[in-house]
């Protein structure tokens, strides 16, 4: 017999993670999933609170898993709680018995009343991107715009570039972080960064990032590959406090930096920036393997209304994607 089964009755500690890690690891094969070290970062460290989640059980195996992990996001002069909506999955046998839409509803109605949750984002692939819109009332915010480019992969020596690895981030790099904007735009809404959340944020188990600094700001980057070539994929923009016009971050440095740090000379972005990158190419839905869209509900009154719900800057580091 399957029974709902939400997080809040868990022991704070790792054990109960690893039916979630098995079913996620079944469903996606992804590296990542493989053992709960991923999990209880993601889940349980973050300094904005521990996930909101719901699970179907059967004989002590997670058969759906449904999560929201808590945001807090700036616009319009404000600060409110928002989650990020991630980790979704259905086991093979769980399948065509209306498990996602009950378990979304559980978490999402949880999430509202119980936990003070104001709105939720997620990003979807194009696939998934219409039961959300239909089943579970999501709003279609945009796109996800993806950008390609080529830069020449040089040392400046006007840059620093720091390697972040297995979670491991330098005191030099904490100091760092201090130094950068994080105000939040009057443009639309963001997630609102902070030290501490972005220190947390590149503290990873399981991702290898580069930070790029300079006197005008900060890119932090990975490396993903496309077949066997290397790309630098970059993550999130941040300007130093100081250098907050967009015309005044010297966005080519910081780029040929990321490409020198993953050895090619193609970069990728996607989302928004919140400033022109400049010289890049958009690449076409049609050819991208899973194209994403920035998907939106409200859950009470106090947040934007869907319609009125934009973004002024949302990229990669703002989600889970690395």
């Amino acid at each position: 017999m399957m029974t709902p089964h939400t997080t809040d009755t868990f022991a704070d500690d790792k054990r109960d993670l690893l039916p979630v890690a098995r079913l996620l690891y079944d469903v996606f094969k992804v590296p990542r999933y493989d053992g709960i070290d991923f999990l209880h970062w993601q889940y349980r460290l973050a300094p904005e609170g521990r996930e909101i989640s719901s699970n179907l059980m059967q004989d002590g195996a997670c058969m759906a898993h449904y999560c929201l992990v808590p945001q807090i996001w700036g616009g319009n002069g404000k600060k409110l709680s928002f989650a990020l909506a991630l980790n979704t999955a259905v086991s093979e046998k769980a399948r065509g018995k209306g498990v996602y839409t009950s378990l979304a509803e559980q978490t999402l109605t949880s999430a509202g009343n119980d936990h003070g949750i104001m709105a939720v984002v997620g990003v979807s692939n194009a696939n998934a991107t219409p039961g959300c819109t239909r089943r579970l009332a999501f709003r279609l915010v945009a796109p996800l715009p993806v950008r390609a480019g080529i830069a020449v992969p040089i040392r400046d020596n006007s840059v620093s570039c720091w390697s972040i690895e297995k979670g491991m981030v330098p005191r030099e790099v904490l100091a760092t972080l201090e130094e950068l904007d994080y105000a939040l735009s009057a443009k639309g809404w963001a997630r609102e960064w902070t030290p501490e959340r972005l220190a947390y944020r590149l503290r990873s188990p399981v991702a290898h990032y580069w930070l790029h600094y300079s006197e005008t700001g900060l890119l932090v980057s990975t490396c993903d590959h496309f077949g066997p070539i290397p790309v630098a994929v970059l993550l999130r923009f941040f300007p130093r406090r100081d250098r907050t016009e967009s015309n005044n971050i010297d966005i080519k440095s910081l780029i040929r930096s990321a490409c020198l740090a993953a050895h090619s000379p193609f970069f990728l972005h996607a989302g928004f920036p919140g400033f022109d990158l400049g010289w890049v190419v958009n690449v076409p839905r049609r050819l991208l393997p899973s194209p994403l869209n920035l998907i939106y509900r409200p859950l009470n009154a106090q947040a934007p209304a869907a319609e009125d719900f934009s973004v002024a800057v949302f990229e990669f580091l703002d989600f889970d994607a690395y």
